[in-house]
């Protein structure tokens, strides 16, 4: 028996009980012809090992934490996605836009962001306290 998978020539030998293949001068078998498609796609089509990248996420409470990039997510909705995992192993997926790799510059910047909310929430208190402060206008009732 003789097939061709993706322009390779498989030949089953029943008295071995196997099917065989040269792959671009490497010798491949397999006892299944399944088993061998698979070892064609996986030489045509190598797996990139992913090398985790140490980074910053920045969140919806506009705080940063530290993780990192684990892989390339699927792009389906239009916006760059990875998948990440936390200090906690909590496995998530982010945007893009919201990882920052872990740089001595960017620790820095981060540091600035953290001291740039503190002063604003301090601001924002005495921006309220200022207004409590203030007389309003009460409205006289004839009682």
């Amino acid at each position: 028996m003789k097939t061709e998978y993706l322009g390779y020539k498989i030949t089953y030998f029943e008295d071995d009980d196997e099917f065989r293949a040269n792959i671009d001068g490497v010798r491949k078998k397999s006892g299944s012809l399944k088993s061998l498609k698979k070892q064609i796609d996986n030489i045509l089509n190598p797996k990139v090992k992913f090398k985790r990248v140490p980074c910053f996420f920045y969140d919806h409470w506009s705080s940063f934490t530290g993780g990192f990039i684990t892989s390339i997510a699927e792009n389906r909705y239009g916006s760059q996605e990875v998948w990440t995992i936390n200090s906690k192993k909590q496995r998530s997926k982010n945007r893009v836009g919201n990882c920052f790799l872990d740089t001595k510059d960017n620790r820095l910047k981060i540091e600035q962001h953290k001291s740039l909310k503190e002063r604003t929430e301090e601001l924002q208190k005495k921006t309220d306290a200022i207004m409590e402060s203030m007389e309003t206008y009460k409205i006289k009732t004839d009682e």
